[in-house]
């Protein structure tokens, strides 16, 4: 951060004045980064990582050693479902990892950095649904500075609805 002390919780940010890391905005505790990066990132706080890449990658990028914890998600870059494609979609399944991932994460961090290749669908989508539950006054700027993707904020949106009904959102 700058020296003038920022109140992140006002619901007026002057986003001008947030830190910024890698040319990108750190929104509360949450920084979006492409892969290029998200692998040369380092953080002298303590942090977390989603890291998602597409089926095109082989090897999951490696995330700094001083990373707390990393999540990492297999899924491509698309706005609808496609039967009869062999591009890989976000499932349910990781739609409640992310959530339990970040439940259990967001109060041992200082920051999440969540990346995918470009750093502007997959990883907004999942960085707006976060920021919805734990800090809801960054979550517009998501689809103000991005384009978050439409089917992976969905299939979110919905696993988010039934982790609330069984009362398992209570992470803030």
């Amino acid at each position: 951060m700058s020296d003038e002390e920022i109140d992140l919780w006002s619901p007026e940010i002057n986003l001008w004045s947030l830190e910024k890391i890698l040319g990108r905005p750190v929104l509360g505790k949450i920084l979006v980064l492409p892969m290029s990066s998200a692998i040369q990132f380092k953080c002298d706080k303590e942090w977390a990582c989603i890291s998602i890449f597409g089926s095109e990658v082989s090897v999951p990028p490696k995330i700094d050693d001083g990373c707390k914890n990393v999540l990492r998600l297999k899924f491509d870059d698309i706005e609808f479902k496609r039967p009869d494609s062999n591009l890989l979609e976000f499932s349910d399944f990781q739609a409640i990892e992310v959530l339990n991932f970040s439940k259990d994460m967001w109060n041992q961090i200082d920051l999440m950095m969540i990346h995918c290749a470009a750093g502007i669908s997959r990883s907004t989508a999942v960085a707006k649904v976060i920021s919805e539950i734990y800090q809801p006054e960054f979550s517009q700027y998501y689809s103000q500075f991005y384009s978050p993707n439409n089917l992976v904020y969905g299939i979110l949106q919905r696993n988010r609805k039934n982790f609330k009904e069984y009362g398992e959102e209570n992470g803030r």
